[in-house]
């Protein structure tokens, strides 16, 4: 899942990067006012070291998680 709070209604897009930066998934949605939670499912990737871009209007935030 992932969680965000926002102030405006507004376009987000997330891309998921393998450790070799190929894209694997790349999503986009509309954010509400307030809490926001996407689920993202990450059963059909491989074990293993990834990145996740969340992309707004005020710019991108980058985590990265392990699969296991």
């Amino acid at each position: 899942n992932i969680s965000f709070n926002s102030n405006s209604q507004s376009n987000i897009s997330i891309e998921i990067l393998d450790i070799m930066g190929k894209k694997v998934l790349d999503e986009n949605f509309n954010a509400q006012i307030g809490n926001n939670v996407h689920t993202i499912f990450i059963n059909r990737f491989k074990n293993g070291l990834y990145y996740v871009n969340v992309r707004n209007e005020n710019g991108v935030t980058t985590q990265r998680f392990t699969k296991n």
